[in-house]
Parts: structure tokens; C-alpha cells; sequence
């Protein structure tokens, strides 16, 4: 490449084109504020990229946004190359840059399970968890039955233990370690709810109610 390429590379800017004006998700709260969500990075996304990295455990993010850029070029309606930007921006924090990206993925691939469960990752960091259940709900119905869906129930015990619906998630945290044995992330949550005094909780608030309907009552 001459010098005159290289430095229009340089200044390209790495986005997922114009942003497409609907999905079957825009209905979600989370998408509709999607220009006011604050910048939250999510560092360990870089994770992704790993296995492209050239230089082992070493995640270089210039690298990653140069290979994003010369992929983009390559192939510029390619729904994973959005994916894979939308990802990006995950760990820069840029949340709406990531999200147009995962609309534009979402406009052409609608039930792709990859993209919906990153798209609902995102809405769950910021706290928009009926959105997030919903997505995850949705990504684990289309997930391909050859495909290992622990990810996704991994996710929907976070998003219930969120939610405080602790019985719930403890199903979905088995079930992954079935998918996924001895999974640490999911032991670890299954034992920080197994501590957590919600029975002890339950009874008194019920006694609480109890005593107030008698109180009333008499």
C-alpha cells in the first residue's frame, strides 16, 4: 500500500455504515434511548478477539480495530463483520455505536442467537433487564439445536438473579453446568444464592403481612 492509503486507512472511521431505520427489536426501551445510555466499557469482550491475535494472551486493540477496518472493507454487508465492530465498540464503551452495529446485524439476520444474546449482554450492563431476558429468551429459541446453548442460560440466570428470582436462575446455572461442567462462573453464583438468607426473608415478610391482616382484622 502506498503512504497516501495507508494514512486514509488510518483516519477511516470504523462503524457499521448509516444506521438502518428498523429491526424487529426497536420496540425495546433499552434500543429506543439507545443515543442518551451512558459509556459503560466491557474490557473482557476483548476476549473475543483472542484467538486472531497474533501475539498470544497479548490483546492489542489497535491491531483489532485495523483488522475490523480492512474486514469492512472486504466485505462491507457482511452481518458477522458487524457483529465483530459491535463488539468492538463493547470495549471502548461506545454502548450506541455498538448497538446500531447489532440493528444493522439484526436487520439482515433477525434470529441470529449470536448476536441477539450480545445485544442483550449490553442492555443487561445497563440495567434494562426486561429487554435483556427478552433477547436472551429469543437467542436461546433460535440457538441451533447442534449448537451448545450454555451461554445463553448462563445469561438468564444473571438477568433472573437481577430480577432477584433466584429459584428460576438456579435452574438455568444447573443446566449450564450440565452443558458445561464445573463452569466457575455458574458455581459461584449458584453458591452466593445458596448463602443469601431469601427463605429466612420470605417468612418474616410473610409473618409481617400476617400480623397486619389480624391487626386490621381486629
Amino acid at each position: 500500500l502506498s503512504p497516501v492509503c495507508l494514512v486514509s486507512h488510518d483516519y477511516e472511521v470504523l462503524d457499521c455504515g448509516k444506521a438502518v431505520n428498523f429491526t424487529y427489536y426497536d420496540h425495546l426501551v433499552g434500543i429506543q434511548n439507545r443515543a442518551s445510555h451512558l459509556h459503560i466499557p466491557e474490557p473482557e469482550v476483548a476476549n473475543l478477539f483472542k484467538k486472531k491475535s497474533k501475539k498470544g494472551s497479548e490483546i492489542d486493540i489497535d491491531s483489532i480495530e485495523r483488522r475490523l477496518k480492512k474486514s469492512k472493507r472486504d466485505k462491507p454487508k457482511s452481518v458477522e463483520i458487524y457483529n465483530q465492530i459491535a463488539n468492538f465498540w463493547r470495549i471502548k464503551g461506545d454502548t450506541q455505536a455498538s448497538i446500531e452495529c447489532f440493528r444493522r446485524a439484526l436487520a439482515v439476520s433477525p434470529n441470529n442467537a449470536e448476536i441477539l444474546l450480545n445485544l442483550a449482554r449490553v442492555l443487561f450492563n445497563l440495567q434494562y433487564l426486561d429487554d435483556a431476558i427478552f433477547l436472551t429468551r429469543r437467542s436461546l429459541e433460535v440457538q441451533p439445536p447442534d449448537q451448545n446453548a450454555w451461554q445463553q442460560h448462563f445469561q438468564l440466570g444473571e438477568i433472573l438473579k437481577a430480577y432477584g428470582h433466584f429459584q428460576e436462575a438456579a435452574l438455568h446455572l444447573r443446566h449450564v453446568l450440565e452443558l458445561r461442567p464445573n463452569h466457575e462462573p455458574a458455581l459461584a453464583i449458584l453458591k452466593e444464592m445458596e448463602a443469601a438468607p431469601d427463605s429466612t426473608v420470605h417468612v418474616y415478610t410473610l409473618l409481617i403481612i400476617v400480623f397486619l391482616v389480624l391487626a386490621v382484622l381486629g
